[in-house]
């Protein structure tokens, strides 16, 4: 009995060992399961980040490709818009920007010619100024060589019916004959002296011209290197100076050909001069300044005044034939002569002036 009672304890010690060892192996494999399920924990969640990357790229792409669509639908519509104008439209939005283009065109011509402007010098605008003036005098001229030329082909004609009539009448009247004689040797000295005013216009005229062009060739090589500087305070003086020099003229009808100093001790000048006006007649005239003792027609204080007055002198020149027209209308005969008369009546005396050389 006590061999069997060991024998069983045997077979349990047996039987113990054998489940310790499963139970130790069975652990192991849960060790080794668990591992492999957080591993495939992480490789799930590696590959569902990655799919979530890719769906956010895929949805970029969708995102770019829609905006891409939709400006191009919209440049399809406003290209459908421009299609669909009326003619009528287009025209109105054509016209508009034509009338812009061309206001920018104004625009800028304006400040080229502004910078051409300012590129004249002083010289050169007194040239103009003497080429205009000049061409007054050459126009004033050429009118009376015209009128003297109508004078001397009607004297011409008078001179040839005389002479016709003269064959004509024979020696039977041979009174009136000698009143033909006179008529024709009137007639004749007539055309003469109409012959040589035209000779001697003509003459001053060439003249005129040839000088009015050497002094713009003495003084062109001084205003163009002053041009390579101009200065635009200097050059909106000289247009001052030019508009006022034009007032004046335009409203006394004086144009001052040729200015000279005189008396350069006493700083006088000569102020040649036209009188061209329509409805009066013309005349050429000479205004010099000068000094009297005479006592001033104006009350004054000053110490200078009541010592030396201020006067000008008028000169007219008359010519017989020119001013024919002139010496026949009835001009006081006080002003067909010089006269001095005090500066501060200068207004009175072209008052005067102007109603002896009216033609109405």
């Amino acid at each position: 009995m006590p061999s069997t009672a060991h024998s069983s304890r045997n077979k349990e010690n047996v039987r113990g060992g054998t489940f310790s060892l499963q139970r130790v192996d069975s652990g192991s494999e849960a060790s080794d399961a668990e591992q492999q399920v957080t591993k495939g924990r992480r490789n799930a969640a590696l590959n569902k980040r990655k799919g979530q990357d890719e769906d956010e790229q895929q949805q970029q792409q969708h995102a770019e490709k829609g905006r891409i669509a939709s400006k191009a639908a919209g440049r399809g519509r406003a290209a459908g818009a421009d299609a669909e104008l009326r003619p009528e439209d287009r025209i109105a939005e054509l016209e508009e920007r034509l009338e812009q283009m061309t206001a920018e065109r104004d625009a800028v011509q304006s400040e080229f010619d502004s910078l051409r402007e300012l590129r004249k010098s002083e010289p050169e605008r007194a040239l103009s100024e003497l080429k205009r003036v000049a061409e007054s005098r050459a126009k004033h001229q050429k009118e009376m060589i015209n009128t003297l030329k109508i004078r001397l082909d009607t004297a011409e004609r008078r001179v040839k019916a005389l002479e016709a009539d003269g064959r004509s009448a024979g020696s039977a009247h041979l009174s009136s004959t000698a009143v033909d004689d006179a008529t024709l040797a009137t007639v004749l000295n007539e055309r003469d002296d109409a012959r040589a005013e035209v000779e001697r216009l003509q003459r001053e005229l060439r003249e005129e011209v040839a000088s009015s062009q050497a002094l713009m060739k003495q003084r062109l090589p001084s205003s163009s290197a002053t041009a390579q500087a101009p200065v635009r305070p200097t050059s909106e003086s000289a247009a001052h100076d030019r508009a006022i020099r034009t007032l004046y003229e335009d409203l006394t009808g004086l144009v001052i050909n040729n200015v000279e100093t005189f008396d350069k001790e006493k700083d006088f000048r000569r102020f040649k001069t036209v009188f061209a006006c329509p409805g009066y007649h013309d005349l050429q005239l000479t205004l010099e300044e000068g000094a009297s003792k005479l006592p001033s027609s104006v009350n004054s204080t000053s110490p200078a005044s009541s010592k030396e007055r201020k006067d000008l002198i008028y000169i007219p020149h008359i010519d017989d034939d020119r001013d024919s027209a002139l010496l026949k209308s009835g001009m006081p005969s006080y002003l067909l002569e010089s006269i001095k008369f005090d500066r501060n009546l200068g207004v009175k005396f072209m008052v005067k002036l102007y109603k002896g050389l009216s033609s109405k």
